[in-house]
């Protein structure tokens, strides 16, 4: 429950950046905070280094940029892309906060990077096991 509240709170910000074009471009976990007032949880997006604004003369965006392990395969292939950039990371971040762990891995960034662009999402921890089904579907 404390994962789907999370992510849900988290994509309500985000649906509100991409409202307004904007791309945070390095949603991780460390950029996550959790802040609790009356017994209730807020989840607050910070960071916004490398935060960037669509606009009538910038359809897309072309910078590589971000967290290797939490890159869209569109950013980690060097494509333009959009807000939706956002979106992969946030289930990067659920994949984590089910799992502990990265859902892409490589010894190195370059192998890194591929792995990602292939988008093969493997459920082989134990964990996955007694994950639910919609909790798995929402990851993917």
């Amino acid at each position: 429950d404390d994962a789907r509240d999370i992510i849900q709170q988290m994509l309500g910000a985000l649906s509100y950046l991409d409202s307004k074009g904007v791309a945070h471009r390095d949603l991780k976990m460390e950029n996550i905070v959790l802040t609790t007032s009356a017994g209730s949880t807020q989840v607050k997006i910070i960071d916004f280094g490398l935060s960037d604004q669509l606009s009538d003369s910038k359809a897309y965006f072309t910078e590589a940029c971000g967290t290797p392990m939490y890159l869209a395969p569109e950013v980690a292939s060097r494509v333009p892309y959009g807000t939706s950039c956002d979106v992969w990371s946030a289930g990067v971040v659920l994949f984590m906060l089910l799992s502990g762990d990265y859902p892409f891995q490589g010894n190195s960034v370059s192998e890194l990077v591929k792995t990602i662009r292939e988008a093969e999402l493997r459920f082989k921890d134990p964990v996955w096991e007694i994950t639910s089904s919609g909790a798995k579907n929402m990851v993917q």
